[in-house]
């Protein structure tokens, strides 16, 4: 009978173990950015425009791009106020940056940048709504407790595009999206260990439960923005409709900015 060759067992060690570190090369290998702001000289962000009814919207959006943008360390930025008052004084608008030959050329040569960046706030929602009573135990507690959530939302949205400046043609566009939200808790003054209580009518009326909720102290919304009528802003008027304002704003730029940042200890070639 013909034996077989064994092969000796350091060997079969050797094999797994250079197997391991090409699989560990592979998949630690450095991934560049979607697009490489690191390849341009200055880049110049034109103003905004607002298709949203928040009238402060793009500036807040153009202020937050500039600073995560400038964060990277990848590219010096024009901010879109400095882009503004150059256009304004030579009487020429925003909006056709992006589609005027001369203009776009003009901007280009004034500030020094072969990359420009254009955009418009797109959308911009925000929801407050009391839900119905219900009974749920009490967190780290065997009782029940009668009460409702007050359940708040921002979504913000924007598109933003990066254009050569002098060819105009489009290099990257990108939609961004951002939100956030609050759920806060308001108990009643009901007994929480019956399950459908008499005074459960009373409490569903939407008046009491507004006012139960504003007599909740952590809690610091007013009755008359409960309902968000036509369209009115509630965050000019509330401090937690600020803040949801500001993290849906800042999650929204994020997604964005994302696509410029390389990863797996990817190091730019060129500056």
């Amino acid at each position: 009978m013909k034996r077989e060759k064994q092969v000796p067992f350091f060997m079969k060690m050797a094999v797994l173990l250079t197997a391991v570190l090409f699989y560990n090369s592979c998949a630690q290998a450095p991934v560049a950015p979607v697009f490489n702001l690191y390849n341009y000289n200055r880049v110049a962000i034109i103003p905004f425009e607002n298709n949203t009814h928040d009238p402060a919207l793009t500036k807040a959006i153009q202020d937050d791009l500039t600073e995560k943008v400038l964060g990277l360390n990848a590219i010096p930025v024009i901010d879109s106020a400095r882009v503004a008052a150059y256009l304004k004084s030579i009487k020429a608008k925003a909006s056709d940056v992006a589609t005027d030959d001369n203009l776009r050329k003009k901007v280009a040569q004034n500030f020094k940048c072969n990359l420009l960046l254009t955009g418009s706030a797109e959308g911009y929602s925000e929801t407050f709504k009391d839900t119905a009573p219900e009974r749920l135990q009490k967190p780290n507690s065997d009782e029940m407790e009668w009460g409702f959530f007050s359940k708040r939302k921002v979504v913000a949205d924007f598109t933003a595009n990066l254009m050569d400046a002098e060819t105009g043609s489009l290099l990257w566009k990108r939609k961004g999206n951002g939100y956030s939200w609050f759920n806060k808790w308001n108990p009643l003054p009901i007994p929480g260990n019956v399950a459908v209580p008499a005074e459960l009518g009373k409490f569903a009326n939407f008046a009491n439960m507004v006012n139960n909720r504003v007599n909740n102290k952590p809690d610091t919304a007013q009755p008359e923005i409960d309902r968000n009528p036509d369209g009115a802003l509630i965050y000019t008027k509330n401090p937690d409709f600020v803040g949801l304002r500001s993290d849906a704003i800042e999650a929204a730029v994020n997604s964005v900015v994302s696509d410029f940042k390389g990863s797996r200890g990817w190091v730019p070639t060129v500056k």
